[in-house]
């Protein structure tokens, strides 16, 4: 079984926060898969961060650089943060545009 474009949102008052946020929804996804005797790529696995224009950056934090994950199958990963991407066939970038 393959699925592609799946994805994983989380806000908080920081991009950290959000990102560990959605790192642990992460967790759970691979777990998932796991005990259906499924697993994810790690070369494919990506993440972007948002925020509004208005922001206050002292509160939001700098970008995020990426986050570790422990894999069931295939041990400690890394999560690549992105300044752009592809989901469902359209390119996102951290500006939207």
């Amino acid at each position: 079984m393959y699925v592609d474009d799946g994805a994983i949102y989380a806000t908080s008052r920081t991009m950290n926060a959000a990102a560990t946020k959605a790192r642990d929804r992460f967790h759970e996804v691979l777990a998932w898969l796991y005990r259906n005797g499924l697993d994810a790529d790690p070369a494919k696995t990506e993440m972007m961060t948002f925020k509004k224009r208005t922001a206050n950056r002292d509160l939001m934090g700098d970008t995020t650089l990426g986050l570790r994950y422990d894999d069931l199958v295939h041990g400690p990963s890394n999560i690549t943060a992105t300044n752009s991407l592809r989901y469902l066939g359209i390119y996102l970038n951290r500006h939207l545009t």
